[in-house]
């Protein structure tokens, strides 16, 4: 008896590693993902979480963290497309605020407060610079993927909304004092905290012990996990059998370092970072509680 193939609505970005599964050369039994392009992904996101609008979907690691914080019914995998440093993305007016410590008391733009890279990054600012996050004043040019944040009356009182705003002219013209992720442009006095962001990244992994920032994941619709509860698992051997097929075809080498890996697969491999990770979104008041990593990336998939 034949099994009847199953089209997903399916998001992954553009991670060479992928490539084998998206063009179909591995493929996941009785399953076909129905490439959808969203440009840019971030899109994706709150399409996501917000209108369930795809069947499997990439989203950022925070992303997922605050929709089940608010009852989004989706389901992680320890699938990480996107892992990177953080550090090249914080920007110093130096009109403004000479080192790190300047940013207390004045405004740091962003493009939202819940990103993920941006949880990192305010935690190098803490653990690394000596910084009070509780200091700063945040202002955002776009609301959060989970709309429920911002719609959320107990919302953290250091945060302000101005969607639409140009944050690159307001970190250049000094209205912000630092920046993250807003890129500096051409502007002579917008430089980042750190001149090395690969180098100071590598310090930070040596000092969390081991533990690699990990930005983007895969999840899947709770309606698919309770129609096709097998498929986690054919997601995760699908993602690593794609992985090695283009390392193979290409000759890319395997890395010696954790944070060389195009893309980690695995809860355990990557439990520490999600730990951690989770722990500086209740610190810097993106979750109000923490949540239990074996109950929103259940089945210890590795």
């Amino acid at each position: 008896m034949t099994t009847a193939t199953r089209t997903l609505s399916t998001v992954i970005s553009n991670n060479p590693f992928c490539d084998p599964l998206k063009d179909g050369r591995v493929k996941i039994p009785s399953i076909e993902m129905e490439q959808i392009t969203v440009n840019p992904l971030i899109q994706a996101f709150r399409r996501m979480t917000r209108n369930l609008e795809f069947q499997i979907c990439e989203v950022a690691v925070v992303t997922y963290y605050t929709a089940r914080q608010y009852g989004v019914p989706i389901t992680g995998l320890p699938i990480f497309p996107l892992a990177r440093f953080e550090h090249n993305g914080i920007i110093l007016n130096q009109n403004v605020a000479k080192t790190a410590k300047d940013l207390e008391g004045k405004t740091v733009g962003m493009r939202a407060y819940t990103v993920t890279p941006g949880v990192w990054a305010r935690a190098f600012l803490k653990q690394e610079q000596g910084v009070n996050l509780d200091a700063i004043h945040y202002v955002m040019g776009d609301d959060e993927h989970v709309i429920q944040f911002n719609q959320d009356p107990d919302i953290w009182g250091n945060l302000e909304y101005q969607v639409g705003a140009d944050l690159q002219k307001k970190l250049a013209d000094g209205e912000f004092a630092g920046g993250l992720s807003v890129p500096p442009g051409d502007y002579p006095h917008l430089k980042p905290l750190y001149p090395d962001g690969r180098a100071a990244g590598i310090a930070a992994y040596e000092r969390m012990g081991g533990v690699y920032p990990l930005t983007h994941m895969m999840c899947i619709r709770n309606d698919v996990l309770a129609e096709l509860p097998w498929l986690p698992q054919a997601m995760m051997e699908a993602f690593k059998e794609s992985k090695e097929v283009h390392r193979k075809k290409t000759g890319a080498p395997v890395p010696e370092h954790s944070y060389d890996d195009p893309m980690p697969i695995g809860l355990e491999s990557s439990r520490k970072a999600l730990a951690l990770l989770m722990d500086l979104a209740v610190e810097q008041h993106v979750m109000k509680k923490a949540l239990d990593i074996d109950e929103i990336f259940p089945g210890h998939l590795n």
